[in-house]
């Protein structure tokens, strides 16, 4: 196997491994207007125009993957789990006939487009809100959430285009950066409505503690010439690429998340209704916010590597077949960029900004219990070192009910795909996706979505008409101006 095929399975293994740990938008669970504590995510105002009193998140998962580098032939979510014994990865092969029952194809995106790669995971512990009818919210969450982006990786990274370069050809690697984290949030929400001649405003802020665990991040700042040569060999030059990570568990058998870091960061947004059918629902919500502002410093097992390299410089493969951990693998490759007794360990210590994003949410209601969702997420990438994430543009109809709810979500993926999502709660519970053709349909597969939500908030058994929302005991909300 040569150094570049080397190369590509890395990318491989880093993309479809990072897909079973696989939510970005959670649409279903953030959108409605009895989303409660969930919903403060996408907007910390969110919970002004709630029907809840009150809402407890016992526990909810939100698991996200999609990437344009690398796809799985002919399968889904549940073809996964339903072959997950006996399945077996093949990524090179002379003729189709090759391919077993069991054999699942990986195959690779050609074209000289951009290649990417997106997961976020998110883990929501014990979290509540209470508005109260003065016009005040407050709330408390954790997070636990992962993140990795490679949002724009040159088509010269792809297989077919390695693979299709000759011994001893020249081609250039544009830049190109890349980064992933693990970190903990501990948040305080609080938002103030006000009353206006046609509904409400509303403002509100999360302010967030972040705990960072493990994280990484890898930038080619620089055009490189890169030339593959016979016996697993390469010759890079002109390369500028710096390299850091926390190093706490690269070389255990035992993967233990350690604490690497800590940071601040926080969630800005307004709303705005005009008022509809009651004094409980809003004709119209329009609501804006700025998410993930903020950053994690890591300076405990932490470490920088920085490699210049001018001239032309050969890296032989099988040198680093006699590396024992991250240590002993740096020191020949030290040795062979930089020369005998030279380093490239820059700093111990780096910071990575999280995936900041601008949101702008409307809200529609036809009817008493119909509503259509507009959903915009467009990434404010203002760093290289930073975690991005997907774009996001949805349209979203959908039937909410104090013990139901169900929606449709249409998506529109980074600006590139179209995908039909769904989501359903009964009572407490919600389950839904935003990629619901990745679960259920045969296709070539590049990602999957999927959320769950367990909560506990305002209930009354009386259906004859009681209160089921947590205000006064005629089931009218009071406005939040009235006192």
């Amino acid at each position: 196997m040569s150094i570049l095929l080397k190369h590509k399975f890395l990318f491989l293994m880093l993309f479809i491994g990072l897909g079973q740990g696989i939510c970005q938008e959670q649409i279903g669970l953030r959108t409605e207007n009895y989303s409660g504590v969930n919903s403060m995510l996408l907007n910390p105002a969110n919970n002004l125009t709630g029907k809840f009193a009150w809402d407890i998140n016992l526990a909810s998962a939100a698991l996200f993957f999609d990437n344009r580098y690398a796809y799985a032939r002919n399968t889904n979510v549940l073809n996964f789990i339903k072959r997950s014994d006996d399945l077996a990865l093949i990524t090179d092969f002379d003729n189709e006939s090759q391919i077993g029952p069991n054999d699942l194809v990986i195959d690779f995106f050609g074209g000289e487009g951009k290649k990417n790669a997106f997961l976020d995971t998110k883990i929501m512990g014990p979290s509540f809100m209470i508005k109260t009818n003065t016009g005040h919210t407050f709330g408390l969450f954790t997070n636990f959430r992962t993140a990795f982006s490679a949002p724009a990786l040159p088509f010269q990274t792809s297989y077919p285009y390695l693979e299709s370069r000759s011994i001893n050809e020249n081609f250039a690697m544009p830049e190109f950066s890349l980064a992933g984290m693990a970190w903990a949030e501990y948040g305080l929400n609080y938002g103030i409505s006000f009353p206006t001649s046609t509904g409400t405003f509303g403002i509100g802020v999360n302010l967030k503690i972040l705990q960072g665990y493990e994280g990484f991040y890898l930038r080619n700042n620089q055009a490189i010439t890169v030339t593959q040569l016979p016996g697993d060999t390469v010759d890079f030059s002109g390369a500028f690429i710096d390299f850091g990570y926390t190093n706490s568990n690269i070389d255990g058998a035992n993967f233990n998340l350690n604490k690497g870091g800590f940071g601040a960061g926080m969630d800005i947004g307004a709303v705005f209704t005009v008022d509809g059918y009651g004094d409980d629902d809003y004709q119209f919500k329009l609501g804006v916010s700025i998410l993930d502002i903020g950053k994690v410093n890591f300076n405990n097992n932490s470490e920088v590597r920085s490699f210049q390299i001018g001239d032309m410089v050969s890296v032989p493969s099988n040198d680093f077949d006699s590396a024992n951990g991250t240590d002993e693998f740096f020191e020949i490759l030290d040795e062979t960029l930089l020369g005998p007794g030279n380093s490239s360990l820059a700093a111990g210590n780096f910071g990575l900004w999280l995936p900041a994003a601008l949101s702008i949410q409307a809200d529609y209601a036809v009817t008493k219990n119909f509503y259509v969702n507009g959903l915009v997420v467009q990434p404010i990438p203002f760093s290289k070192l930073m975690l991005q994430r997907a774009s996001t543009f949805a349209l979203s109809p959908r039937f909410e009910h104090r013990w139901f709810s169900a929606s449709l979500p249409f998506v529109v993926h980074n600006w590139q795909d179209f995908r039909i999502g769904s989501s359903v709660r009964l009572a407490f519970i919600t389950l839904g996706t935003d990629n619901l053709t990745s679960i259920i349909s045969k296709g070539n597969f590049t990602g999957s979505d999927i959320y769950i939500a367990v909560k506990l908030n305002p209930f009354n058994l009386n259906f004859g008409g009681g209160n089921t929302s947590g205000w006064d005991k005629g089931g009218k909300k009071t406005k939040c101006y009235q006192f």
